[in-house]
């Protein structure tokens, strides 16, 4: 026989179907019998042995099935366990009614006991399958809140609208009695509303059989329990059509719980079950508000009816009770709700790793403590930490040290400064802190302890910049962009090490024309961002820009440029593949040759990343962005310039380019050494690269021998 593949093998119908026939056959031989037979007598004899067959079937199917499966093995257990308890429950009538007696009511304390332990047994299966032990401790203890405000709802409503009626001894010694038999039924109420909760919150289509049936026979107990006030009024009458009714619901609940285990026995996969959790978002909020304001307008509404019940009677202690007991619960209730909502803030505003914020955060907060500031006259300071060598780190030791050092450095830092509440995550290996009311002075030795803490608890060093309001700027990104300016000094002389912005600083590393136009150097701030976005897409290319503009700084200050030409060639650098935004996954990402469509669309980028870069302060240098694909021979794109007409600017990029891809892995090859990739450049010298430029690059990789800490992969000084 063939066997199905392990995704697709479900159970087999055939067992199934038997195991519901043969439920059915025990079902219809049981309604074939007279409902007026004698009690003790041959045919209730046999109905009763029907009966227990039933129940017995539903624990050993059950009992099975929790020794043969494995991922369901808890579910199947406490099913087990709960069809044990129902069992147990009925054989005193089982055994009352053998001897010719009528069955017992079921209002002693016992069968409530009975009662209540196997339906909540089958309650935290039914939040067992959908998953809810995936959720966070606020949002469980909220559901759970959530269930017994409605159960005393539905209990009060059950008891007054339902169970009062059907006795006359309302206020004799029967009280009791009445009580229990109404929790009997609301625990089924409830239990049908949790049946119904869950097939309107998740997509039935994706139960599987067994599934299904057990859900079934939940609801069939469930309706069993909210009809038991009813059969306790009939048996005390005589023997009718429907108690029988109901001891077939009785036996057909057991029932659909064995073909339920039959099921799973026959199910090829082994994994956890497949209901899961449903709404989220806008959905929960909804039924969150609905919930709440309903369960204020019942218990409002029982408060008003024990105000107007009569004094000192029952029914105002009632009232009174259920209403103080709803608000208790929804009280707690509301206070999950917060906790639930704090640890959802807490996920989207708190980096997992490091356990700083996130860089909206960051934003916000400067936003707001700048205001401040100019408001009252006070300083502030904004400090950039950067990880000396992360990237390396993190390629020589792997990504899970990356992030035990991440873990690291934001203790250091939270020692220091007494909080991570200041601390924000800006980037990979970026930290950014916010010091209201701190001045220069304090800012640097608050820097310096950062540096020493760093360096004590993870033997690794950082580099820090730091800016002064309103020293160094007075709108955000002014601060901003001087402590990265600061941050960007202190990596280029010698790392581990503290710079507070300066002019110099601004002459050397910020373009004149960048600092000329605040708001286009925003521009270019997010044009930056975004091309970095662009090489984040892929694995292979996340940091191939910052390992061209280091490159291409060298063979630009090898080449003799002057410092800012260094620069721009530098930022140029950085955004040459912006236009790959305009590219689909599937044509960056492919591992094959390009199709003569896919290598047209691939031309393009250029053209695009030239008007992109055009919109923003440094549009002069978007020409170099246009040709950094041009060729010295004149095969290039995407305008087939040749020579001297090409940009040198692009030039350097172009060659830069090529040894960065030709260094770095793809998913279609391995990457070239260093040495193999100066051959390459070698060859392409006077067809594909400037020859000038081409020995230029070769003096600068030759030269790298013993380099420091690089900012991204790459084995060159960083610029």
């Amino acid at each position: 026989m063939t066997k199905s593949g392990p995704l697709d093998r479900h159970a087999s119908g055939a067992p199934v179907t038997a195991a519901l026939l043969g439920v059915g056959v025990l079902v219809a031989a049981h309604i074939a019998v007279p409902f007026d037979v004698a009690y003790g007598s041959a045919w209730s004899r046999f109905e009763l042995v029907l009966y227990t067959i039933a129940q017995a079937l539903a624990v050993v199917g059950a009992g099975i099935a929790a020794l043969r499966v494995v991922s369901d093995r808890l579910f199947w257990s406490l099913l087990t366990l709960a069809c044990t308890f129902v069992l147990v429950y009925d054989l005193p009538w089982t055994f009352t009614v053998w001897q010719g007696n009528p069955p017992p009511t079921d209002g002693t304390t016992a069968s409530l006991f009975l009662v209540i332990l196997p339906a909540t047994l089958f309650l935290i299966l039914i939040a067992t399958m959908t998953r809810m032990d995936e959720l966070a401790w606020p949002a469980r203890l909220k559901f759970i809140v959530g269930g017994l405000i409605v159960l005393t709802a539905v209990f009060v409503a059950y008891l007054v609208m339902f169970v009062r009626p059907l006795f006359s001894a309302w206020e004799s010694a029967e009280v009791t009695h009445v009580l229990r038999l109404s929790l009997h039924g609301s625990i089924g109420v409830g239990m049908l509303l949790g049946t119904a909760a869950t097939v309107m919150w998740l997509n039935v289509s994706a139960w599987r059989p067994w599934e299904k049936l057990f859900v079934a026979a939940f609801t069939v107990y469930g309706s069993t329990l909210a009809l038991t006030p009813i059969y306790n009024v009939v048996v005390r009458l005589a023997p009718s059509p429907y108690s029988q009714l109901h001891e077939t619901l009785l036996m057909v609940g057991p029932g659909l719980v064995f073909a339920a285990a039959v099921a799973r026995l026959g199910d090829g996969r082994d994994h956890a079950p497949l209901i899961r959790y449903g709404p989220t978002g806008y959905g929960r909020v909804w039924i969150a508000t609905v919930f709440a304001c309903g369960a204020i307008a019942v218990a409002g509404f029982l408060a008003l009816a024990a105000v107007l019940a009569p004094s000192g009677s029952f029914d105002e202690a009632l009232y009174a009770s259920a209403a103080t007991i709803m608000l208790v619960l929804l009280g707690a209730w509301l206070i999950m709700c917060g906790y639930e909502v704090a640890g959802i803030m807490r996920a989207v505003t708190v980096d997992r790793v490091s356990g700083a914020h996130s860089v909206a955060h960051f934003h916000e907060t400067l936003a707001r403590e700048l205001d401040l500031s100019h408001r009252h006259g006070a300083p502030l300071s904004v400090l950039f930490v950067d990880i000396d060598g992360f990237h390396r780190y993190v390629e020589t030791s792997g990504a899970e040290c990356g992030e035990r050092l991440l873990r690291q450095v934001a203790e250091a830092i939270r020692e220091v400064i007494g909080s991570l509440d200041r601390v924000c995550r800006l980037e990979d290996d970026l930290f950014a802190c916010v010091f209201p009311g701190i001045e220069r002075r304090g800012g640097h030795r608050i820097a310096e302890s950062i540096r020493a803490a760093v360096r004590e608890e993870s033997a690794m060093t950082v580099s820090v910049g730091v800016a002064v309001f309103p020293e160094h700027g007075f709108a955000t990104a002014e601060l901003v962009d001087a402590c990265a300016s600061a941050l960007r000094w202190a990596k280029v002389h010698g790392k581990d090490r503290v710079e507070f912005f300066s002019e110099d600083q601004r002459k050397t590393v910020v373009p004149s024309s960048e600092a000329a136009v605040p708001e286009g150097h925003a521009h270019v701030a997010s044009v930056r961002s975004l091309a970095a976005a662009v090489d984040s897409r892929h694995l292979d290319t996340r940091y191939h820009s910052q390992g061209v503009a280091d490159l291409a700084v060298l063979v630009a200050r090898d080449l003799g440029l002057d410092d800012e030409r260094v620069r721009l060639i530098e930022q140029a650098a950085l955004m040459h593949d912006i236009g790959k935004i305009g590219l689909p996954d599937a044509i960056l990402g492919k591992p094959g040759r390009l199709t003569a469509e896919e290598y047209a669309r691939v031309q393009e980028h250029p053209v695009l990343g030239e008007r992109i870069v055009a919109s923003t302060a440094l549009a002069h240098v978007a020409p170099w962005i246009r040709s950094h694909h041009e060729r010295w021979d004149g095969t290039g794109y995407p305008d087939g310039l040749s020579g001297g007409a090409i940009p040198l600017e692009s030039r350097i990029i172009s060659a830069c380019d090529a040894y960065d891809v030709i260094t770095s892995p793809r998913a279609y090859r391995a990457r070239l050494s260093a040495d193999a990739a100066v051959q390459e450049i070698d060859l392409g010298m006077g067809t594909q690269f400037d020859p000038v430029v081409g020995e230029a690059l070769i003096a600068v990789v030759r030269r790298a021998v013993h380099p420091p800490e690089p900012r991204g992969r790459h084995a060159f000084p960083a610029a």
